[in-house]
């Protein structure tokens, strides 16, 4: 798993779309990126939201500058 440059800079490229709109009725910066394997929020909005259930075995996540993250929970149909 892969989250691209621009997601972790919010800024946008040739390949991001970025815009205003809402989660769960929550204000969020969304932004769209071909590159991401995966779509992703931090712990900090992600625990506004309801319906986090915990994976069966955490997914490692590689992030532009190497480092790599755990993730250990998702949330199911979000709207």
């Amino acid at each position: 798993m892969a989250v691209s440059v621009a997601a972790l800079s919010r800024k946008s490229s040739i390949n991001t779309i970025q815009f205003r709109g809402k989660v769960q009725g929550h204000s969020a910066m969304i932004l769209i990126d071909s590159g991401s394997s995966h779509t992703f929020v931090s712990r900090s909005f992600a625990a506004k939201l309801s319906g986090q259930s915990p994976l069966s075995q955490p997914l490692t996540v590689k992030i532009a500058d190497g480092q790599l993250i755990q993730c250990d929970s998702e949330i199911l149909q979000l709207n």
